[in-house]
């Protein structure tokens, strides 16, 4: 309702105004002005560009459209215009308190309503959960993003490839060398199978900028341990996604001798970089042949990555990449797995 005023010239405004980030840092950004918004009663707008750094110049496939409203429902029924030709435009923006105390990214009527559900909700408990409901709001898929990975799920064989024992396993071919058949390709994981395991390992840049790293096995190990403990709710499928290209060796270490030896591991084929870093989308540009000649086709690749992971039914990551949040919250709003587990391999002060 708030999003949706009935008069758009009458209405009041907060627009956005944060720098490019990380896809996720920027969500869980805009997320923070949202609730602010919702606080003050004020309608939030994207700022021009808004998401441009994932998106670029991709007119085959967003048409007229500009930024996320390419990818994602508008979050509003009232655009920049309207913000800009209102009575009360109302440009903010946010500082480091706004975005992290979460008494600022509620309304009282709301705070009051958890404190009466959840009598010992601190204030991380209500970032954790604002979080995790205005992330899902600015995510709505539109219609065609949700047609294309529809398509892309559906052929997404193609892509998929399988490691089980360190041998690699793609649709036609494979590495098997071994007596007796060779493992199915993973064509056949659609949906994944019941019971799998997601695990988003974040390297890139995060490393220069906030996050000590955790080395890929802990992620591994961890899974193993989740499997042991659940042996009849979970299987030993991993799906697997990643930004850096580095990771790959340590992978293939771990499913020929590390924890993985007995996992069957699936992942998907996509464009990736060692150190990837959210400037690194610009080099997939109207000339990039990798990406079908559009940024925005890569974005839609890691998408697709995104929705995979909330087909499996447990979850090993890291909390503090917001990619990792993103997933967790998601899996509590979009889809009803909220109670299974999520093993964070940085410990728990992150959420």
């Amino acid at each position: 309702k708030n999003q949706h005023p009935a008069s758009c010239a009458e209405a009041q405004y907060i627009i956005s105004n944060i720098a490019p980030s990380g896809f996720g840092s920027e969500m869980h950004q805009f997320g923070a002005v949202l609730g602010n918004a919702l606080r003050m009663g004020r309608v939030f707008v994207y700022h021009a560009g808004a998401g441009s750094s994932w998106v670029g110049n991709s007119p085959s496939f967003c048409g007229k459209s500009k930024g996320l409203d390419c990818l994602f429902r508008p979050v509003s029924n009232c655009t920049l215009d309207d913000a800009m030709k209102s009575k009360d435009p109302h440009r903010q923006k946010l500082i480091g308190k706004d975005m992290t105390n979460p008494r600022r990214m509620i309304p009282e009527e709301w705070q009051e309503k958890l404190s009466k559900v959840w009598p010992r909700m601190g204030n991380e408990e209500m970032k954790y959960w604002i979080r995790g409901q205005s992330v899902s709001y600015l995510l709505r898929l539109n219609s065609k993003t949700r047609e294309e990975l529809r398509k892309l799920r559906a052929s997404e064989g193609d892509q998929l490839q399988r490691l089980v024992g360190g041998v690699k396993v793609s649709k036609g071919k494979s590495e098997f060398k071994g007596k007796g058949d060779p493992p199915a390709p993973p064509d056949l994981y659609y949906p994944l199978p019941r019971g799998s395991v997601g695990v988003h390992i974040r390297r890139g840049d995060k490393l220069i900028r906030e996050m000590k790293l955790v080395p890929a096995e802990t992620f591994f190990s961890l899974s193993e341990s989740l499997v042991r403990r659940q042996p009849n709710s979970l299987r030993r499928v991993l799906f697997l996604s990643f930004d850096d290209a580095q990771i790959w060796a340590d992978v293939k270490k771990d499913a020929e001798s590390g924890s993985l030896q007995e996992w069957d591991v699936v992942y998907s084929e996509i464009p990736r970089e060692e150190k990837w870093s959210y400037s690194t989308a610009r080099a997939y540009d109207t000339s990039s042949k990798q990406t079908g000649g559009e940024r925005v086709q890569l974005m839609l690749r890691h998408l697709l990555q995104l929705m995979m992971q909330l087909e499996v039914d447990a979850w090993v990551g890291t909390r503090k990449s917001n990619w990792n949040r993103m997933v967790d919250e998601l899996r509590c709003v979009w889809v009803p797995k909220c109670p299974n587990p999520y093993v964070d391999a940085h410990g728990y002060e992150y959420y």
